[in-house]
């Protein structure tokens, strides 16, 4: 398996910028961290954070996710069925690519939260 140092940056770089292709410019912010992680605030009067880590010795990646109302911790993803089906501990989530992914991540963090009161 390519799970050393060169296809890890690879598969970060890819994922990165997936995720610069297809946010939109002045509703989410992206800083590149230091090592294999990154983060995406979202803009405006719903303030939101993610933040993906790319985990050590392993092709995939973990994310945390913080709103005012909750936050969603440790949520872990591969970029390619590939990478899974190699990987010594499963992650929750397989997308095909880094394209996909980046979009689920896109969504996840803009996603409106809804709370209905009985």
């Amino acid at each position: 398996m390519e799970s050393d140092g060169a296809y890890r940056r690879e598969i970060f770089e890819n994922l990165l910028d997936a995720v610069k292709t297809h946010a939109r410019v002045g509703e989410i912010e992206i800083a590149k961290g230091d090592g294999g992680e990154f983060t995406m605030k979202l803009l405006g009067v719903s303030p939101a954070t993610c933040t993906v880590e790319l985990l050590p010795c392993e092709p995939s990646f973990q994310v945390h996710f913080s709103r005012p109302q909750f936050s969603l911790n440790n949520v872990s993803f591969t970029v390619s069925d590939r990478d899974y089906d190699h990987l010594r501990i499963k992650t929750t989530r397989c997308f095909a690519g880094a394209d996909e992914a980046s979009t689920w991540l896109i969504e996840s963090l803009t996603l409106k939260p809804s709370v209905e009161r009985a």
